[in-house]
């Protein structure tokens, strides 16, 4: 999947919206830094739980907690104005649905 930048904030929005219970936790594994520091490669891993409405065949709905592990490989630059920015970001993202609640 490739989103833009406006595309990836409205995912977050959307995404944090239907879950309850959200907690994401990350955790920073490396960086490194470029020989002009300008930019720096850092790889993340992300836990995020919570709970998911999920409707089934559109009769009744439960709610089933989820948990998500992430790692992410990520490029932050900085801009000529001193602004940090996320210039690229891949990530592998594995979801796990629980049990009913």
């Amino acid at each position: 999947m490739s989103l833009n930048k406006k595309d990836f904030i409205k995912s977050i929005e959307d995404g944090s919206k239907a879950i309850s219970d959200y907690e994401n936790e990350i955790k920073i594994k490396t960086i490194k830094i470029s020989k002009n520091g300008k930019r720096a490669t850092v790889q993340t891993e992300g836990l995020e739980t919570g709970i998911m409405p999920v409707s089934a065949y559109d009769i009744t709905t439960q709610n089933i907690p989820i948990k998500g592990i992430s790692k992410c490989n990520q490029i932050i630059s900085l801009s000529k104005k001193g602004i940090i920015q996320m210039h690229s970001a891949q990530c592998i993202t594995e979801i796990t649905f629980f049990d009913y609640q």
